[in-house]
């Protein structure tokens, strides 16, 4: 669920009455009305827990999924029509806006369905306020990391904590217990 910008929620992916049976069109419910608008002319499977982030243009950026790697989307809910950002799927289990129109996302995503495997270290930067958005590569995470959590702080750095060095997230042994802080200036980790 994304706040709009005029406060209705706009709700993104899921299953409806069976777990292979996707929620393929976005729904939108105004809390002043109490009523629910469901999107039809914008169909598209888009994986669970999508990254969403409200754009100063009022369009809809979906930036990754909890679930696995997907190409960078946006979501003009007026037009009710889907634009493919960038096609290239770039895996981050978490992403932030950390500045209007630009995401940092970082680790890997994770289908609890698959076989563990190690996590990744990789991040990625995107600003939405060029002409021609990319995922650029950054500085790696100093852990490999999925299932964590990225946070905006006062200061405007970032502080990547908690997730495990494997998708097993049962595995407490693995989990990664040291927090990191990236910077919008310098685009390291520490």
């Amino acid at each position: 669920v994304t706040a709009l910008p005029d406060g209705r929620m706009l709700v993104v992916s899921g299953n409806t009455t069976c777990r292979t049976c996707w929620a393929d069109r976005p729904e939108i419910y105004d809390p002043i009305a109490n009523t629910w608008t469901t999107l039809t002319g914008a169909q598209r499977v888009v994986p669970f827990y999508p990254h969403t982030f409200v754009l100063p243009s009022g369009k809809l950026l979906v930036t990754g999924s909890q679930l696995q790697p997907v190409e960078t989307l946006l979501l003009d809910v007026a037009a009710q029509s889907w634009t493919v950002l960038d096609p290239l799927p770039r895996d981050g289990g978490t992403s932030v806006m950390y500045q209007l129109g630009k995401v940092l996302k970082s680790g890997m995503a994770y289908n609890p369905d698959d076989p563990p495997v190690e996590a990744s270290s990789t991040a990625w930067v995107i600003d939405t306020n060029v002409a021609s958005p990319q995922w650029r590569a950054v500085a790696p995470m100093r852990f490999p990391r999925t299932q964590h959590t990225l946070l905006n702080l006062p200061d405007g750095t970032i502080l990547s904590s908690g997730g495990g060095r494997n998708t097993d997230v049962f595995d407490e042994d693995n989990a990664v217990l040291q927090p990191e802080l990236w910077s919008p200036q310098t685009e390291q980790w520490s």
